[in-house]
């Protein structure tokens, strides 16, 4: 029996013992890739992924796949490593993987899992996924590795969870090794150590319970995080006497704290309702805030105790802004001040420097925003630190802005060459000026990032400071004229790389170069941005009423893979964010798109004129609400193009979105589809093939490759199309549209289908000429739904 394990250090055992591994980890990448992916992958998507093009990815791919057989083919069975001219595979009927076990637990109801199994499975998971096998200088397999090891830690923590939760009443002692390894998977979630803390306690081991206790309090509130029901925890463990000798929880914004305290603020603005919002969020965070409405009330503030500094709003009726700046000026040892205005007018800023404020926000402004602004001010203060929250009590929630955060580090300069400086610098604030057009994310301002230049400050404080969840960091070095940028994207939460790369170029045109890092930086930054905000949103539960954002995230994480249910599940979570938002632009798009997709899939029935127009609307009122965001374009042109409902005004937002984010696979692939309704087949293919080498991991990639062969049957390229649907089934075996590319193409070429049919078929039994005529009825005129038909019935698709 042959069993790989990929749940810790890879390991290959037959009959139970272990296997010489080759010591190259390029070959052992492979076999981890072809193992757990579970189906043949294209030749060359494994070179791309694993080899460089200076040397000889094939011959070295040849080289590998002889060891892989040596090690892993059976001696007197059948090979488990089977190649052709083509595609790479591992064939898994009759040996064991660690991997596949966890997956097969997850895939099922856990309630329906017998205990003995689930203990099992968990006991032979020894660590994370193919623990220690990294290859930073390969990005893409580097990307994929590390969002599989994120699905198997949080389906190893879902089986660790339902296995306490079913020991722990009658059988504490065996529950506890399973609870502690549920903690060490993420020391940052609360109920997990919480319910780690209580085992301890029933067990009379209080000593190790309130070391798990203050652990976790700890590290919840230097990660700005609430302690949630650990609080509860330590209430229950500590007794009504500690809690009350921890004194109560800390009022956010009362005035009673200002005296002695280390952050003393005022908010001066002639609206009451926003002063009041900016007082009970930065309250929230550990400072002590007063607010005001004019000049008259912060003087009499003032009067009762003094302030570090002064948030003022520019236009306010009677004495303005900066008229109060003077007289606070004019005050020995007076507060400094943080301007508020609600126009990005130069000289009202130049106006407001003059007078010797610390900073200027423009309206509206985000909140994290400001409050990093004021930490960046008060930074140099050793008192300016803010006090750490009580950890027992619950804290009152503040708004934000529940949207993924990220700042972009200044690069090291590795030298003392100024020009290199100079570029360092020169690509971090276009980045963040690039970053800041996707709107599905928000990108700390060149001001605050700044602050950090020529300091070395761990990524997780940056985030406790910057209030983000990610944070870009590099570094430029150069040899003669040549330069080499490096870059990775940090989870500040816990400090861990989830993407890096490195850029190379010549320093003989420094503006071309630094255009061209940019954009390459941007293409590669935000796909796996995207990658590890879902990975984040996995780890956390599902909440009774999320915010507009945090439901949106969850709809587009549901999508993958794109099934009925899923988009289901997602249509109910766009309009939870609705009811929240209804303005949201981008849940309006997403509604409108789910809703068409599910119709062009048939899984509702005829369209009904109702369905229809419901589409069109949120569609509309998405273009409204966010007329310049290209995800929100993209959508709405796609449902347009689709409805068959102003086709041209679809043509022209797809390229306003292409325009407005050229690095989007999103857009790209929407135009493509929006020029394959036009007829225009050699735009499309031009649009299909960026958006493939924008994104090559994203797991629909066979739709954009299904799209080109779609392109080259319009154009009558029939052998080119059935190369690119045999790419794109390959790619993504679940693409129906793959499927029906491939197969037509076949049938038109009069080459043999009957296994392309039966493939085909296995993914959609039901399907026949007569179900996707009916399928694609509205478009029964266009040329390319005509070819399609054709190509279907010479390869033999059932009539009906």
């Amino acid at each position: 029996m042959l069993t790989i394990r990929l749940l810790g250090e890879m390991a290959v055992l037959r009959d139970g013992a272990a296997l010489a591994l080759p010591p190259s980890k390029k070959t052992r990448a492979l076999l981890g890739y072809l193992v757990a992916t579970g189906r043949p992958q294209r030749r060359e998507r494994l070179c791309t992924m694993l080899w460089e093009v200076p040397d000889d990815p094939r011959g070295a791919l040849r080289w590998s796949l002889s060891k892989l057989r040596t090690l892993v083919d059976e001696p007197d069975g059948p090979a488990r490593i089977l190649a052709d001219r083509e595609t790479v595979g591992y064939v898994p009927e009759g040996a064991q993987c660690d991997l596949r076990l966890l997956r097969e637990i997850a895939a099922r109801p856990l309630e329906g899992v017998p205990t003995d199994r689930l203990r099992a499975v968990a006991e032979g998971i020894e660590g994370e996924f193919l623990a220690g096998l990294d290859l930073p200088a390969q990005p893409d397999f580097q990307a994929w590795c590390l969002a599989e090891r994120e699905d198997a830690r949080r389906q190893h923590a879902a089986l660790l969870a339902a296995l306490v939760a079913r020991l722990a009443p009658a059988a504490p002692e065996a529950a506890l090794p399973h609870a502690r390894r549920l903690v060490e998977l993420d020391g940052f979630a609360a109920q997990p150590r919480a319910d780690l803390v209580a085992l301890l306690a029933r067990l009379g081991r209080r000593e190790e319970a309130e070391r798990h206790c203050e652990t976790g309090l700890r590290l919840l509130r230097e990660a700005g995080l609430p302690p949630g029901p650990l609080a509860a925890a330590a209430r229950a463990l500590h007794g009504p006497a500690a809690a009350r000798q921890a004194g109560p929880p800390p009022a956010p914004a009362a005035p009673h704290r200002a005296e002695g305290a280390a952050q003393r603020l005022i908010v001066v603005d002639d609206e009451p309702e926003l002063g009041q919002m900016i007082a009970e969020y930065l309250g929230g965070h550990g400072f002590a805030v007063r607010s005001a409405t004019g000049g008259a009330a912060l003087d009499a503030l003032l009067a009762e105790a003094p302030a570090e500094l002064v948030i003022l709003d520019v236009a306010m009726p009677g004495e303005d802004g900066f008229a109060i700046a003077r007289r606070l000026r004019a005050r020995p040892g007076g507060p400094r001040i943080l301007f508020l205005t609600a126009a990005a007018d130069v000289a009202d800023r130049v106006a407001g420097l003059e007078l010797g404020a610390a900073d200027y926000l423009t309206k509206p402004f985000d909140l994290r925003e400001l409050r990093a602004r004021i930490r960046a001010i008060l930074r140099d203060r050793p008192e300016a630190q803010a006090p750490a929250p009580d950890p027992t009590p619950e804290p009152k929630a503040a708004a934000k802005d529940s949207r993924p955060s990220l700042a972009v580090l200044p690069f090291r300069s590795l030298g003392e060459d100024a020009e290199q400086e100079l570029l360092a610098d020169g690509v971090v604030e276009d980045l963040i000026a690039a970053l800041s057009h996707l709107r599905w994310f928000f990108v700390i301002a060149r001001n605050s990032s700044f602050a950090y230049k020529g300091r070395m400050v761990p990524a997780p404080e940056v985030g406790r400071e910057l209030g983000v969840q990610y944070a870009v960091e590099g570094a430029v070095r150069r040899a003669g004229d040549r330069v080499r940028i490096t870059v990775q994207l940090v989870e500040t939460a816990t400090g861990t790389p989830v993407w890096a790369d490195r850029f190379d170029g010549s320093v003989a045109d420094v503006f071309s170069l630094q255009d061209q890092v940019v954009a390459r930086i941007v293409t590669a930054l935000e796909p796996n941005l995207r990658r590890a905000e879902l990975a984040r949103l996995r780890r956390q539960p599902p909440t009774a009423a999320p915010r507009a954002y945090d439901a949106y995230l969850r709809a587009t994480a549901s999508l993958h893979p794109m099934t009925g249910t899923n988009c289901a599940a997602a249509i109910a979570l766009l309009d939870q964010a609705l009811r929240d938002d209804p303005g949201f632009g981008l849940a309006l798009a997403a509604g409108a798109w789910c809703r068409m997709w599910r119709a062009a899939q048939d899984l509702t029935g005829e369209l009904t004129r109702e369905e229809e127009a419901e589409m069109i609307r949120l569609a509309e009122a998405a273009l409204a609400a966010a007329p310049d965001d290209p995800t929100v374009l993209a959508h709405c042109s796609m449902v347009f193009a689709w409805l068959g409902h102003r086709l041209q005004a679809a043509i022209g937002f797809t390229e306003q979105a292409v325009t407005l984010h050229p690095n989007s696979a999103l857009a790209r692939a929407v135009a493509g589809w929006v020029h394959i309704y036009a007829m225009q087949p050699e735009p499309a293919k031009a649009q299909f093939a960026e958006a493939v080498r924008l994104d090559p991991l994203d797991p629909s990639v066979g739709e954009p490759l299904a799209g080109i062969a779609m392109a080259e049957l319009l154009a009558g390229q029939v052998e080119a199309a059935i190369a690119c649907g045999e790419r794109a089934v390959a790619a993504s075996p679940d693409c129906m549209t793959a499927h029906r590319a491939l197969v037509a193409a076949l049938g038109l070429a009069g080459r043999p289908a009957v296994g392309a049919v039966a493939r085909m078929l296995t993914l959609a039994p039901d399907f026949s000429l007569a179900s996707y005529g009916r399928l694609r009825a509205r478009h029964a005129a266009h040329p390319l739904h005509q070819i399609l038909m054709e190509g279907l019935r010479r390869a033999g698709v059932p009539a009906g």
